[in-house]
């Protein structure tokens, strides 16, 4: 593994040297500090990898292509999913301030003409790598203005990599919820930072449900181990959110209401479909105005035969 991090260079590009510091980091181990150490070397190689990155994105026109490169590599080295086991441990044995390449991203996304020509031309590696980081990252935030300009880029970043119909859909989605989770981690011990009338953090789960309700159920069959990662992810989001702060998640029923209906159907989807659609049911504003319900086609087939069975009150 040393003759890998010695090269930076490699780092750069190879995402397979990044897994072997994170390899060397989260399973192996440092057995002495200090300049010469393996320590003193994966810290300064890593540090260099991030001031390359924060070089390249505060260019006027950042090299997308190779922002993400250098963003992968370096997610992969602080502990990211790749061939490697994940290691959320990484970032707190390395000490190495990552507060530069997140502010660094904050602005590109805040940047509202880049934003717009990647909504309507987007190089989704890079947005995917960004999520990704954000996942492994977000955990040295301590500071709500920091965390309200994350729930905003996470707004954003939902719109340019949840597009309706992507045939991506499943992979960005899961991406996706894996940073909002991690962002609300975070969020719940910030004692300067609140969810509540956060548009940015209702909007970004809006997204994940219409993600949920779009996506096809064959994506979400359970593997080998009947487990479905991306059911298990979503199931997580929505239990969390109904636990803590229930009023974020009354707008993605609002917004799916009918999708939400339609996955009562499916039986891989009906339980979480239940909770989001049970939750309005406690507040007295109705679903849909009274002149614009929309009994969904599969609702109405039924309605002949549950008749049947109810009293002519009912």
């Amino acid at each position: 593994a040393r003759l890998q991090f010695d090269k930076f260079d490699a780092i750069l590009t190879n995402e397979a040297s990044a897994e072997c510091i994170n390899i060397v980091v989260s399973q192996c181990g440092f057995i002495s500090v200090g300049i010469g150490s393996v320590r003193y070397d994966i810290f300064q190689t890593v540090s260099s990898v991030q001031s390359v990155f924060c070089d390249t994105i505060s260019t006027t026109e950042p090299d997308l292509h190779k922002l993400q490169s250098v963003l992968r590599c370096l997610t992969l080295a602080f502990g990211g999913s790749g061939f490697t086991v994940p290691s959320a441990i990484n970032r707190s044995l390395l000490k190495i301030d990552v507060s530069a390449s997140l502010n660094g991203l904050l602005n590109l996304y805040e940047n509202l003409s880049w934003v717009e020509t990647q909504t309507s031309d987007p190089f989704m590696p890079f947005h995917l790598s960004v999520a990704t980081w954000i996942s492994v990252a977000i955990g040295a935030v301590d500071d709500g203005d920091t965390l309200t300009r994350l729930s905003a880029m996470l707004h954003k970043l939902c719109s340019i990599l949840l597009p309706c119909n992507s045939e991506d859909l499943a992979v960005s989605s899961l991406h996706t919820m894996n940073a909002i989770a991690a962002f609300q981690t975070v969020c719940r011990t910030c004692m300067d930072y609140s969810s509540i009338d956060n548009e940015d953090e209702a909007q970004v789960l809006v997204k994940a449900t219409e993600s949920f309700v779009d996506i096809s159920s064959d994506a979400l069959q359970p593997d080998e181990d009947n487990t479905s990662l991306w059911m298990e992810t979503f199931t997580s989001l929505i239990t969390q959110n109904l636990a803590r702060s229930p009023a974020l998640l009354l707008p993605a029923t609002f917004s799916c209401v009918d999708g939400l209906y339609d996955s009562l159907f499916e039986p891989t989807k009906r339980w979480c479909a239940f909770q989001l659609l049970n939750l309005p049911a406690k507040d007295s504003a109705p679903l849909q105005a009274e002149g614009d319900a929309v009994i969904p086609t599969a609702i109405e087939m039924l309605l002949p035969e549950w008749k049947k069975t109810m009293d002519e009150e009912e």
